[in-house]
């Protein structure tokens, strides 16, 4: 059993989050532009976790995070991924992977229970997976990636979790 300050330290991000490569940037006026949006499931979840290695290297980029962005997506959302998160003030998905306005869809809800927030990761993801037809055909047609992680809060990074209901 976990004590309180380990369960602080663990209460993660149920990183469930369907990953879907269909949206392109738009161009920051301020920022360095990030690179186009991935191509495919796997290069979202790479794009992802290179933005995490910048957070927890102390070398993020910020993108899309100027107030002009604001205008580019007013019109309409396209984020190349989507998060079912934890309700922790401690977790801001964007920053955590290095991401802007637009870029991600955040969901987040409460309940991760310390010695429990691995399982519930997996038991989240496979909820998704399995409650929608939607989700699970493009997940069977390769066009979208269902991926688990959590976020220790004292290093800043996310380790994958790894679903073994999925394939591949």
């Amino acid at each position: 059993m976990q004590t309180d300050s380990s369960r602080r330290q663990w209460i993660g991000t149920a990183l469930a989050g369907g990953i879907a490569a269909s949206a392109g940037f738009a161009r920051s006026r301020i920022k360095p532009a990030p690179p186009p949006a991935p191509g495919s499931p796997r290069d979202a979840l790479a794009l992802l976790y290179a933005g995490n290695r910048r957070f927890v290297g102390g070398k993020s980029e910020a993108p899309h995070r100027a107030p002009e962005r604001l205008l580019e997506v007013a019109a309409g959302q396209a984020p190349f991924a989507a998060f079912l998160g934890c309700a922790d003030s401690r977790v801001p998905i964007e920053i955590l992977f290095d991401q802007g306005f637009g870029d991600l869809f955040v969901t987040r809800i409460a309940g991760n229970v310390a010695t429990a927030v691995r399982e519930n990761v997996k038991i989240q993801a496979q909820t998704l997976v399995e409650g929608s037809t939607v989700i699970s055909s493009l997940v069977s047609a390769g066009k979208l990636t269902v991926a688990g992680g959590i976020f220790d809060l004292r290093s800043g990074r996310v380790e994958p979790v790894k679903l073994p209901f999925l394939k591949g």
